[in-house]
């Protein structure tokens, strides 16, 4: 007799009554609630991914550029070192420079050295990034009103505050990944032996 699947529905963000029950059955010491949190943030992470995605799709823009950018934007024209960049994404120089490069030549920014410190490098909106980048925030700015515009603002803080602490805690409790166990070295006696068979 062939099992039957449990049923899910589409785009379902909570776990099935029979995967629950198996779960407490097998680990009673851990709540369903952090598993229904877990795989729901996991599948919003997915469908927001997607749709940003496509709202990029016409600039030529990666995520991690437009939020570079938007730093800049934010900045109201002035010119912001790496390092200031770099801290505001968690990223290191390395990356940061290469996400510059990347736009210097996409034509949105401009590089040039810091005058006070020349160990450091200056980003700035060209003016025809200037331009683009309105577009694209005048864009992203009716899409976000569209999506999110009917959420109530108190809702969205407090959204923002649990995503904050889940963030937290997922990383708090994170546990090192288990270096797999080493292998064992042969004697080249033995492994003479063994080519011999």
């Amino acid at each position: 007799m062939q099992k039957k699947e449990p049923a899910f529905q589409r785009g379902q963000l909570v776990l099935p009554p029979s995967w629950k029950e198996r779960q407490k059955k097998t680990y009673p010491n851990l709540s369903p609630a952090i598993f229904d949190a877990f795989f729901a943030l996991r599948r919003t992470s997915q469908r927001v991914d997607n749709m940003y995605a496509s709202w990029l799709a016409g600039t030529g823009l990666t995520p991690a550029k437009i939020a570079l950018l938007m730093l800049m934007w934010a900045a109201n024209d002035e010119a912001v070192s790496f390092s200031s960049l770099g801290s505001h994404l968690s990223v290191g120089r390395a990356t940061i420079s290469g996400l510059v490069d990347g736009l210097v030549r996409d034509g949105f920014l401009n590089r040039r050295e810091d005058p006070v410190d020349r160990r450091n490098s200056l980003a700035e909106l060209s003016a025809s990034g200037r331009k683009r980048l309105r577009s694209i925030m005048d864009d992203h700015s009716r899409r976000l009103t569209a999506a999110f515009g009917k959420i109530d603002p108190h809702e969205l803080e407090a959204l923002t505050h649990l995503l904050n602490h889940f963030a937290n805690a997922a990383e708090a409790g994170d546990l090192p990944v288990a270096k797999p166990a080493p292998r064992r070295r042969e004697s080249k006696a033995s492994s003479l032996s063994a080519a011999g068979r």
